[in-house]
């Protein structure tokens, strides 16, 4: 009797044993086959976050496309997009609110690949928040491709070893058609003496019409870069003289004194501190600005409207015979030091770079990077128009790797508003922007 018992145990528990075997295989097996789902799905990617301002500026989901275009070919890496205005990222990445310069503020980004404007590189590379992209090139020199060339295209750029440039926007001088031709005019100004003329000729009180416009609000990422600083360098002038501001210099002053009489002869766009590039670029589209400075991504938007405008390069001041010199809006991308997946950050720079003239054609940048003349630009006169100029000048990066820059812009924001209501000289504010700067320093 004992014996059969003992024996009817031993079946159950060889039968318990073996049915808790096979439970546990088939949990094995769950599993594994849930890995190898989640590894399909890429859900076992390792995830890269791309912060940027880029993706509102683009064509709809060209961004995204870009970057399912990546994982496609790189499945073991994601990445998610981390889009914010271009005044968030500068203000909490470049210039963050933090005590201690060399860690990140608590409300900056922390994308491990950053969107970046190479104005902001001084700030960015003292606070130790870029990684070197010398150093990857060195450990992985990978295939030759398309970020390596660029970055060796000018080795001596001061922001070469930290950011990789993407695209690039020129700034020209846009002109209304429409309204030149009931001046009498056939073609836009080249010179000082024929740009006051035509906005003189151009502006109509009476039809609220403005011969030139300036954007100059603080909520204006670009106005004071656009519509100040690229007169300066038209006109041959500079700011710094080795690495230092030289604000006070005789050039600097015309220009601010072309300036204020075009303001001062009621020639200018009303408000123009109230204003931002949005602003103008509508009255401009509604035919009440004769003629402003604008990025060349402005023709696509420009061509919404009904009005017929031409693009062309910034007057010169008397005496001056030298190449057309103009500054550009640019897109830059650089790996957040702090990131734990810099060398996947590495593969998709390479990518961005190889995929540039793309991304010019879906932000109508020209140009994009060297080599990157994509069709549209040769298939379009005004795009075709813009490659022209910007063959045929000389690109002015005088505030890349230049400390504050933004404090530079406010600084002449505020003094540019005493001025332009006559309460100030053009001499006076130039004095006043120069000794505000070196109070900071």
């Amino acid at each position: 009797m004992v014996k059969l018992q003992t024996a009817a145990l031993d079946r159950f528990f060889l039968t318990a044993g073996i049915l808790i075997l096979l439970f546990a295989l088939i949990l094995a097996g769950i599993s594994l086959a849930g890995r190898r789902i989640q590894k399909a799905a890429g859900l076992d990617a390792r995830t890269l976050v791309f912060t940027q301002w880029w993706q509102d500026e683009l064509e709809p989901e060209a961004l995204e496309s870009l970057v399912q275009d990546f994982e496609r070919r790189n499945p073991e890496i994601r990445i998610k997009l981390d889009s914010r205005p271009y005044m968030e990222i500068r203000d909490r990445l470049a210039y963050p609110r933090s005590a201690d310069a060399g860690r990140w503020d608590g409300s900056a980004p922390k994308g491990d690949i950053l969107g970046l404007d190479p104005q902001w590189l001084y700030e960015l590379v003292q606070a130790k928040r870029l990684e070197s992209l010398t150093s990857y090139r060195k450990r992985d020199p990978a295939d030759g491709g398309a970020l390596e060339a660029l970055l060796d295209a000018d080795p001596g750029a001061p922001y070469a070893e930290w950011a990789a440039p993407v695209v690039s926007f020129m700034i020209p001088l846009f002109y209304n058609i429409d309204i030149f031709r009931a001046a009498g005019f056939d073609r836009p100004p080249k010179s000082w003496t024929e740009f006051k003329h035509y906005a003189k000729t151009s502006a109509d009180p009476e039809q609220n019409r403005a011969g030139f416009a300036l954007s100059l609000s603080a909520q204006d990422p670009y106005g004071v870069y656009r519509d100040i600083f690229s007169w300066f360098w038209a006109s041959g002038a500079s700011m710094t003289y080795k690495g230092r501001l030289r604000f006070d210099n005789q050039r600097v002053i015309e220009c601010l004194t072309l300036l204020g009489e075009l303001h001062q002869q009621k020639l200018l766009v009303s408000d123009p501190f109230q204003k931002t590039g949005r602003d103008r670029l509508k009255e401009f589209t509604a035919g009440s600005i004769a003629m402003m400075l604008g990025s060349v991504s402005d023709i696509r938007l420009i061509r919404d409207s009904d009005i017929s405008f031409g693009i062309t390069t910034i007057p010169n001041p008397a005496g001056y015979f030298g190449k057309p010199r103009f500054g550009m809006i640019n897109w830059y991308a650089g790996i957040n030091r702090s990131s734990r997946h810099k060398k996947d950050a590495w593969a998709f720079l390479q990518f961005l770079a190889e995929r540039s003239a793309l991304i010019a054609s879906q932000a109508a940048a020209v140009p994009g990077n060297p080599g990157a003349a994509a069709n549209y630009i040769k298939d379009d006169p005004l795009y075709s128009k813009a490659y022209d100029i910007y063959e045929a000048g000389e690109i002015q990066e005088e505030l890349v790797g230049f400390p504050r820059v933004g404090m530079l812009e406010a600084i002449l924001r505020e003094e540019l508003r005493p001025m332009l209501e006559g309460r100030q000289s053009p001499e006076e504010t130039a004095r006043a922007v120069q000794r505000r700067w070196e109070a900071e320093e």
